[in-house]
């Protein structure tokens, strides 16, 4: 590690060399290193090299959510590269389309680079009032978004379809563990025909992790009754069509040219089981957070097939044992003077949750997805050292954002992507982690570490880091909920 915050890193120093080779040749490249390794740092020295090299020179940097355009890349750039920041500009949703034209126009004239979503390039391509090959070289981050997995194989995603039309280079950075590089990242230098640039000095800071397990009847009750109503929607769908293998409600394209359906009812139907069916997962990912009271005011009056009716008596006696249990740790580790960042899925919960510390007296803030305009100085607030608490959805702050001054994250349930856990634990410098789960539920698969054999009411289970043995576990896990859930849904369910 270097002695000062200007120096780069020997892993920087290594992928920047490989960077600007590959750029000097007009190849793609694909950068994976682990959270926390200066990314975005490592580009913008790639950026100087460039500009300094080629005259006129005009470089798009796309980045997919919004907040990131202002809150991490035009401050990374600020910070670093100081003599840019009067050429940099950003544009996104906030400007009407109406004035992009120009903006774009102008772009060409007074900037050196632009910083963009992909929707937003895509749109303005698709208007005429962008030329993609107006600029020289291209910067994606998170450039694994710009695949997805389709027809049982990776195909580039809508939002992208401008980087098989760029004729310079392209440089994608995205993450990786300490173990691997994931198949994703792997694809996605195959579709880019990019050189994969990684190094393995580069490490994960190890977390202190612990699972936290939790128990609860009411829960594992409404589970019951939420996978007998999905084994019936199956069962009405494999009754009509018992010649179709495999998931009706996946893609729904698929299934009704499988199954001809033509018809207007036929297809209504479909939809409508179909809707059912994500109701209820919908319904089910709500309870594992333990928000009963978002299902019951905003879920159950809109179920069609009378399932909320069994609901609604288990949700009447629900206990939040997982809010609670989030607000008991956030006080100890507050007593430890260790700031917490609690990540949860749904902005519901997150408000809630965020009630319940405020009514504590515990100094907490809210950052939560959905927002159209959330400004860079707003954002800045969150790296200040009076907060103590922050609630944030996975959404908002599970990438990019420098969160490092926290010192524990609580995870209000399971994380099966691999990318997003391991943008998750990036998001503070070392510190702790710790997961709330409810045992015998669909979070159980996204486990960060080990299980206990014998876990009650919300024992404990430490583990330094994720090993092999664990890892093995945690598949082994995934199996078996897998088999449960395939018992539910077409054995118990059709009981």
């Amino acid at each position: 590690m270097p002695d000062y915050e200007n120096e780069l890193w020997e892993h920087q120093k290594s992928c920047i060399a490989q960077a600007n080779e590959a750029v000097k040749k007009g190849e793609n490249a694909v950068i994976s290193l682990p959270p926390g390794a200066g990314k975005s740092r490592m580009m913008l020295e790639v950026v100087k090299e460039f500009l300094s090299s080629k005259n006129d020179a005009r470089i798009l940097i796309v980045a997919n959510r919004r907040v990131l355009l202002d809150s991490v890349w035009r401050a990374e750039i600020h910070k670093w590269t100081p003599e840019l920041g009067s050429r940099v500009a950003t544009v996104d949703g906030r400007r009407e389309p109406s004035t992009r034209e120009t903006f774009w126009s102008n772009a060409k004239e007074y900037n050196y680079a632009v910083i963009a979503t992909p929707h937003i390039v895509t749109k303005d391509i698709a208007a005429g009032s962008l030329n993609v090959n107006d600029f020289n070289l291209i910067i994606v981050d998170e450039v694994h978004h710009s695949i997805k997995f389709t027809g049982g194989a990776y195909k580039r995603s809508s939002n992208y379809q401008f980087l098989d039309a760029f004729n310079q280079s392209i440089i994608g950075i995205t993450i990786r563990s300490n173990i691997a590089i994931p198949r994703k990242v792997v694809a996605t230098s195959k579709l880019l025909n990019a050189v994969l640039i990684t190094d393995e000095s580069a490490r994960e800071r190890n977390l202190e992790k612990q699972v936290i397990h939790l128990e609860n009847s009411r829960r594992e009750a409404a589970e019951e009754i939420l996978d007998k109503e999905i084994g019936k929607l199956l069962a009405m769908f494999k009754s009509k069509y018992p010649g179709f293998n495999g998931f009706p409600f996946g893609d729904l394209e698929r299934t009704k040219k499988a199954c001809n359906l033509t018809g207007d009812v036929e297809l209504k139907k479909l939809n409508l089981l179909a809707g059912q069916y994500y109701k209820i997962k919908t319904v089910k990912r709500y309870l594992d957070e333990d928000n009963a009271e978002y299902v019951r005011q905003n879920l159950l009056p809109s179920t069609d097939f009378g399932w909320g009716m069994k609901l609604t008596p288990v949700l009447e006696e629900w206990e939040k044992i997982k809010l609670k249990t989030a607000l008991d740790t956030t006080k100890k580790e507050n007593g430890e003077s260790r700031p917490v960042i609690i990540f949860v899925r749904f902005r519901a919960t997150a408000k809630q949750l965020y009630t319940l510390l405020k009514e504590e007296g515990i100094n907490a803030r809210l950052l939560i997805g959905g927002i159209y305009d959330y400004p860079s100085e707003k954002l800045k607030e969150f790296t200040r050292k009076e907060i103590k608490v922050l609630v944030a959805t996975e959404d908002m702050c599970g990438e990019g954002l420098n969160l490092g001054y926290f010192r524990t994250i609580i995870l209000c349930g399971g994380i099966q992507n691999e990318f997003k856990r391991l943008n998750i634990e990036g998001r503070i410098r070392g510190g702790k982690l710790i997961q709330l789960l409810y045992n015998n539920s669909d979070e159980v698969r996204g486990m960060v570490t080990k299980t206990n054999e014998n876990p009650q009411n919300a024992s404990i289970d430490d583990s330094e880091s994720v090993n092999i043995l664990s890892a093995l576990w945690a598949f082994l896990l995934t199996i078996f909920n897998w088999l449960r859930e395939l018992w539910n849904t077409f054995v118990r369910g059709t009981t």
